[in-house]
């Protein structure tokens, strides 16, 4: 009883605490800003952007939730647009490693209750950011796409199902970037896609395919490796897996024995 009354009391205080949606692009890209480029003091970054996340879903109407994850998603653009590499300058490489935040708010909430609504914000984030960056697969820019495909295998390590045609958008999508010119392209698209394998007694055949064939005949060495690490181990991949011991590539050699 008493653990409810606490928690009813923090959910009234998040309610009045609740901003205007006007205010909220500003204060979610300042706690990007202060908190993501430091180790130390992103945890607490994300308790504070957790706060705000449970107080704009608290508020009447989906206006203030709608702009939070409005005001979120305009972070994640400047790591969508960020270039890879040692180019990148200082204020890039903050929301470089910002990459964490949204995921680890979800992963927050979820573990610091049970309660399905509560859980139920992590995935309607999730479910806004999804199409947004599956948008950016067939950009003409390369850094676009690989951050786009790289945002989306992150999320989807945080992800436990998906609507279905969402599901079906994102797998046709990513089926589409394994063929990508940019071989970092390919590496992340082909780690999305490896969430997509399914469980070993509902496997996705084509799916399970494609990685296979990627992993035996990409011409890169670290998309080879990749696929190695995450291509699922059964009986119709072990033959294709241990046939890696004579990769031409040393490192692909070495992450067979690890």
């Amino acid at each position: 009883m008493l653990v409810a009354a606490n928690t009813a009391r923090r959910g009234a205080k998040a309610a009045a605490a609740a901003p205007p949606a006007a205010d909220l692009r500003l204060m979610v890209a300042q706690l990007f800003d202060t908190h993501a480029a430091t180790t130390a003091s992103r945890r607490r970054g994300l308790i504070e952007l957790r706060r705000l996340h449970a107080a704009a879903a608290s508020a009447s109407g989906s206006a203030v939730l709608a702009a939070f994850h409005d005001a979120v998603w305009a972070c994640l653009l400047h790591i969508v647009k960020a270039r890879r590499g040692a180019a990148v300058d200082k204020c890039e490489l903050k929301f470089f490693e910002a990459l964490d935040a949204c995921p680890a708010i979800i992963n927050h909430i979820g573990a610091e209750n049970d309660d399905e609504a509560i859980k139920a914000l992590g995935s309607k984030l999730m479910d806004s950011f999804l199409p947004r960056l599956a948008r950016g697969f067939a950009a003409k820019s390369p850094t676009v796409r690989f951050r786009s495909c790289q945002l989306v295998a992150l999320l989807l390590n945080y992800v436990t199902e998906l609507d279905d045609d969402l599901h079906q958008a994102l797998r046709e999508a990513l089926l589409q970037r394994i063929n990508d010119k940019d071989a970092v392209v390919r590496l992340h698209a082909g780690l999305a896609l490896s969430r997509f394998q399914g469980p070993p007694d509902d496997k996705d055949e084509e799916i399970f395919a494609v990685l296979l064939n990627m992993m035996e005949g990409d011409p890169s060495a670290e998309v080879r490796k990749s696929l190695l690490w995450n291509l699922d181990i059964c009986e119709a991949s072990l033959n294709a897996l241990l046939i890696r011991c004579r990769d031409c590539d040393p490192s692909v050699r070495k992450m067979l024995y690890q």
